[in-house]
């Protein structure tokens, strides 16, 4: 089962010391089967730790981010790499 929610203030969710919790409990059985047909049990909970979320106008941001310095640190590998038989050192300490 995926359950979606969408918070109004993103950031404030977990943003504390401690993290939030979601607790769901099922009232209504016919409204929820298994697979096989079984309903499940009146008053069955699950509670869940909330992760820290992220405003969607932020993704695309720290997306580049990571890509950015994906991309630098792979450059690095490769100049060092190509720097190595120049200056006579072995690239073995790479690996």
């Amino acid at each position: 089962m995926n359950i979606k929610i969408n918070f109004a203030n993103p950031a404030a969710v977990s943003s504390g010391v401690s993290s939030d919790r979601i607790s769901i409990i099922f009232w209504d059985t016919s409204l929820i089967k298994g697979l096989d047909g079984s309903q499940i049990k009146e008053g069955t909970s699950i509670a869940k730790v909330v992760a820290p979320q992220m405003d969607p106008s932020d993704e695309n941001a720290v997306t580049f981010q990571g890509k950015l310095v994906g991309w630098l640190i792979a450059g690095i590998i490769v100049f060092c790499l190509l720097l190595a038989p120049l200056l006579n050192i072995d690239s073995l300490p790479f690996w």
